[in-house]
C-alpha cells in the first residue's frame, strides 16, 4: 500500500537569545503534530479505499450474522455505505492522541454494520 500526503512544515522560534536547544525542541514539537496530522490522513485514505472495495464487491468479509448466535455471514449480497459515526472515537498512539470519525457500512444480506478501521 502506498499513500502520498502533500505535507507543508513551520517551524518557529523565537529570534532572541536563540540556542540549538530551543530549534530541537521547536522541531520536536512540530514532529509530533506532523506525526499525528500524517496518521489521520493514511488511517482515513486507507479506510476509504477498503470501504470503496467492499460496496464495490472487490472484497468481502465474513462476520456474525446479526441477530443469530453462532451463526456467520459471508456478505455475499455485499455492502451499503452507511456515511461516518455521530462521534468522533479517540485512539492513544505512540504518536499521541487523536481523534477520528469512523465510516460505517451495513451488510445488506444481514444488516450487520461494520466499521473498517476496527476491523
Amino acid at each position: 500500500m502506498e499513500i502520498e500526503i502533500p505535507l507543508s512544515v513551520k517551524v518557529s522560534v523565537d529570534e532572541d537569545q536563540v540556542n540549538i536547544n530551543d530549534v530541537v525542541r521547536a522541531i520536536g514539537k512540530v514532529l509530533q503534530e506532523t506525526g499525528v496530522h500524517l496518521l489521520k490522513q493514511v488511517l482515513k485514505q486507507w479506510e476509504e479505499r477498503t470501504v470503496a472495495a467492499l460496496c464495490g464487491g472487490v472484497v468481502t468479509v465474513g462476520h456474525r450474522r446479526k441477530g443469530s448466535r453462532g451463526r456467520d455471514c459471508q456478505g455475499r449480497k455485499g455492502w451499503i455505505r452507511k456515511g461516518e459515526t455521530g462521534r468522533e472515537r479517540g485512539f492513544t498512539t505512540r504518536l499521541g492522541e487523536m481523534k477520528l470519525r469512523l465510516r460505517e457500512m451495513k451488510c445488506r444480506d444481514c444488516g450487520a454494520r461494520l466499521r473498517p478501521l476496527l476491523g
